[in-house]
């Protein structure tokens, strides 16, 4: 059975200083947390409701816990005017929203599920380096009307993919025309603006068969054998300078066992001593991450946070962004140097290998809804609420920034109200603190 739960939130001040990006606990962004929080089992009164009063003050966020993750809709109120909404299926909920001033909010939840507990706060970061950085499909760039500049006036990293690649001999090949035409157009866009380009690498594939580990562990020995040759080490370096290239990623996703780890990190290690550009990982936060010494030569991690699924068959929900940012601390990875990636597509909760876009489905999830039903099922999206509530939770947790995959799937006009990326821009706008 459905509850309705009205919240109105007694608020008090607590200022924490801001602090660094790790351990997994601290909290850079400066927060004024709100006291009493509402906690344990909440019991409305006959109308529904639990109502208490507060004295004025600004309120950014409120994290609700229910016992269970279930089906809900969240609707948060200040002054009879509606701030935040939202429909997920989590146990934990990140609400973030524009900050009000106000003497009380109204905190709407229909769930089955029981309510634990209520926390709202109020949280700011002086994070004004925070990243946004797009991979960029090559190929996508050349169609008319994908690259809008006032997407960089918020993206301000990009990852050229689809472009160079290696074979198992090490041997680097570039695909001059496609990097050429798409980084002319990418660069025509950008304008005078700063922004970073790199450019990803890819390594050789699986034979194909077997089941999915043992095509990894193939993957694995491909990868191993180029990076024993030690070519990749001058020639990757060659087409940085070439290019004008801010450093290269390396989109080697699951490399599985340790001996493959150490195999990928010496080969970093190698790399490093012949470019002082950035040096970048794709990661998945559920694979074997390397000892925090293994990460030596790497700058940044684009933590792949999507084609994951939940304990409650949720795709890319706010709990993945938690396990990923918990995955590296475990290893003592600075948060500050990761970015938590977001997916602008969407995928079946069956997890059948379908990747339907945000741009077909946007008129039926609203800016609310991260699910719609099909005759096939049901597909779970990224909204323009979940996307801004990820960017905040991000923020709180002393992350670098944000990642996107890809550029091309959005409404890439941040004017346009449906534009992810104008979700990011909006958060950072109401989160970041001026000089």
């Amino acid at each position: 059975m459905k509850k309705t739960v009205a919240l109105l939130l007694c608020l008090s001040v607590l200022l924490l200083s801001a602090c660094g990006a790790k351990p997994a606990d601290t909290r850079p962004a400066e927060t004024a947390a709100v006291t009493p929080a509402a906690t344990g089992n909440v019991t409305p009164d006959e109308n529904g409701d639990v109502t208490l009063s507060f004295d004025e003050q600004p309120v950014n966020t409120v994290e609700i816990s229910l016992d269970k993750p279930a089906a809900s809709l969240v609707r948060i109120v200040s002054g009879g005017k509606t701030v935040y909404e939202r429909e997920g299926e989590e146990q934990n909920l990140f609400c973030a929203f524009k900050t009000v001033r106000t003497d009380s909010l109204t905190v709407h939840i229909e769930t089955s599920a029981t309510v634990k507990s209520v926390t709202p706060s109020h949280q700011t970061s002086d994070n004004r380096e925070f990243r946004v950085t797009a991979y960029a499909v090559a190929e996508s760039l050349l169609a008319d009307g994908v690259l809008t500049a006032n997407s960089f006036d918020v993206v301000t990293d990009v990852i050229l993919f689809g472009c160079l690649d290696f074979d198992e001999n090490g041997e680097l090949a570039v695909d001059a025309p496609l990097l050429e035409a798409a980084l002319e157009r990418l660069k025509s866009a950008v304008g005078d603006r700063d922004v970073r380009i790199y450019v990803n690498v890819l390594g050789p594939d699986s034979n194909g068969e077997g089941e999915w580990e043992d095509q990894m562990h193939d993957k694995a020995d491909r990868h191993n054998r180029a990076f024993k040759t030690g070519k990749l080490e001058t020639a990757i370096p060659a087409v940085l300078d070439e290019y004008g290239f801010d450093g290269v990623f390396f989109d080697y996703e699951y490399p599985l066992r340790g001996k493959d780890w150490q195999a990928f990190s010496d080969f970093l290690g190698r790399l490093r001593t012949h470019t002082q550009k950035v040096i970048g990982l794709a990661l998945a936060g559920w694979a074997l991450l390397p000892k925090s010494a293994q990460f030596a030569a790497v700058d940044r991690v684009e933590l792949m946070q999507y084609d994951l699924f939940d304990d409650n068959g949720n795709h890319s929900s706010l709990q993945t962004c938690v396990d990923g940012a918990v995955a590296l601390d475990k290893v003592n990875y600075p948060l500050a140097q990761a970015d938590m990636g977001l997916p602008f597509y969407g995928r079946p909760a069956d997890k059948s290998a379908e990747w339907p876009l945000y741009a077909d489905y946007v008129d039926r999830l609203g800016t609310t809804k991260d699910a719609v039903d099909t005759d096939e099922g049901k597909i779970y999206f990224n909204c323009r609420q979940t996307v801004y509530d990820k960017t905040a939770y991000a923020l709180s947790r002393g992350m670098g920034g944000m990642m996107v995959w890809h550029y091309a799937l959005d409404f890439t006009d941040v004017t346009n109200g449906n534009s992810l990326f104008g979700a990011i821009g909006e958060c950072l706008a109401d989160r970041v603190t001026a000089d």
